[in-house]
């Protein structure tokens, strides 16, 4: 078994706090501005930062949940998927989903 493979995994990557919160809040940023939560993942998969955005656009387009997206994008830490999991309800705002998480990783930083 050839050790470098395990080592390349995307989940193996630790995603700085920094970088977790410059994400969601281009994401709250957007969606404040009007564009749809769709656009939002969209021109964050063209960026390219870390994770797996085509994953997270496809999730959204499948089921319209900011919050399972944003999850499948594999781009957040442990503490802060919890945070995005326990918003993602469809009554709540998109940018109110996004709150917890926000707070959580300025208070870490």
């Amino acid at each position: 078994m050839n050790q470098n493979t395990d080592a390349t995994k995307p989940q193996d990557t630790e995603v700085s706090s920094q970088t977790q919160l410059a994400i969601l809040l281009s994401i709250r940023g957007g969606l404040t501005s009007g564009f749809t939560a769709q656009r939002c993942i969209s021109q964050i998969a063209k960026v390219g930062p870390v994770g797996n955005w085509e994953a997270a656009a496809s999730k959204y387009e499948v089921g319209s949940s900011l919050a399972q997206a944003l999850l499948t994008s594999g781009a957040f830490s442990s503490d802060v998927q919890l945070l995005i999991g326990f918003m993602d309800d469809h009554q709540v705002n998109p940018v109110q989903q996004l709150d917890p998480a926000i707070d959580y990783l300025k208070a870490v930083l």
